[in-house]
């Protein structure tokens, strides 16, 4: 068994166009072991301040939403067109999957910098297929896109520059 293990990892590890696929493999089976959701969890707070943002004629009065003015984050920026095309639900599931995507990447890359095996970047990349707590008791890949999991795989690749 570890034989074929070690075999598959020498021959993604062989060319870039077998680690892309890989990686979108993996991104594909998270994504269907997390599930997707919009509009959930810390989204909850953010949609609604972009859609402000867009719209500043929606929630007149609404303190709460008064703060997102002075909101930490300019990531949700970058969806108000995408809210005003009446596309925002697709374009943030397609950033979220490419989000995945290089998360992998990096974890692959920075694991080959740090072990220089391809089978330890194998498995460095196989193991956060399946869902688990990572860090401070969150997801390393959550089910929604956050402005924390799009910064993530721009971290791993500072990490391993």
């Amino acid at each position: 068994m570890i034989n074929i293990i070690k075999k598959l990892s020498d021959e993604i590890n062989k060319k870039r166009v077998n680690q892309y696929l890989f990686f979108m493999i993996a991104s594909i089976l998270t994504v269907l072991f997390m599930g997707y959701y919009f509009g959930t969890f810390d989204q909850v707070v953010h949609i609604p301040s972009l859609k402000k943002l867009a719209d500043p004629t929606l929630y007149p009065d609404d303190k709460y939403l008064e703060l997102s003015k002075y909101h930490y984050s300019y990531f949700w920026y970058f969806f108000v067109p995408f809210y005003r095309l009446h596309i925002l639900e697709i374009s943030m599931f397609i950033t979220h999957l490419i989000t995945v995507y290089l998360t992998y990447y990096a974890l692959y890359k920075l694991s080959k910098t740090l072990f220089n095996s391809p089978l330890a970047s194998f498995f460095s990349t196989v193991v956060f297929i399946i869902p688990h707590i990572g860090f401070a008791g969150f997801p390393v890949f959550e089910f929604s896109l956050l402005n924390r999991t799009f910064v993530l795989p721009f971290l791993l690749l500072a990490i391993d520059f």
